[in-house]
């Protein structure tokens, strides 16, 4: 095998490695994403249920509100159902049927924004685990090119010891030309 060759298996695996890395971070990432999105939801949930209990304490306090009216009516002697007893009565239904409302319609809104929240960060979670299959697949994708690129540069390429490298023949120098000197002898050197 050329040294080619084996340069470009080591990048080849240097680059699958950096793409399993990199699909590990993606994943990562999409794990908190669909936490952070089930994290969401179920605050959402929480205060829909805070507002379902401020709209029951609408309730309970408008009860309490009728039996305390109802039973100051009586004991004057008025009639608790009907004249002006009954008409702040009515008008006390109507204002705490507003806060009932609102407090329900808060609660709508807190679940959907909560349940809203969870979609986007799930979407988000696949993204990152798409972009995660993707940087490990680019990752081979590369590799292989690499390789490749490496095999065409290593068979063009043929280097001395190679099996395919042609074979350089040298006629050995004759004796007599080895008594003279290496280097010229301008400085007195070598004689």
């Amino acid at each position: 095998m050329s040294i080619q060759a084996a340069l470009a298996i080591i990048a080849g695996a240097s680059k699958i490695y950096s793409g399993v890395q990199e699909q590990k971070m993606y994943n990562f990432q999409a794990e908190q994403s669909r936490l952070k999105g089930q994290r969401e939801e179920l605050r959402g949930r929480i205060q829909a249920l805070n507002f379902n209990n401020q709209a029951l304490d609408v309730l309970r306090n408008q009860r309490k509100f009728y039996a305390a009216a109802a039973a100051r009516g009586a004991a004057g002697g008025v009639d608790p159902f009907s004249g002006s007893i009954s008409d702040v009565m009515f008008q006390q239904g109507v204002l705490s049927g507003r806060d009932f409302d609102v407090s329900r319609e808060n609660a709508v809104a807190a679940l959907n924004a909560g349940l809203e929240a969870n979609l986007a960060l799930q979407t988000q979670a696949g993204i990152y685990k798409e972009a995660g299959r993707n940087a490990l697949i680019g990752s081979i994708l590369e590799a292989g090119f690499s390789a490749y690129q490496g095999y065409e540069f290593g068979t063009k390429l043929q280097t001395p010891g190679s099996p395919n490298a042609p074979i350089e023949v040298r006629t050995p120098t004759p004796i007599s030309s080895m008594n003279e000197p290496a280097f010229p002898s301008s400085a007195g050197f070598y004689r």
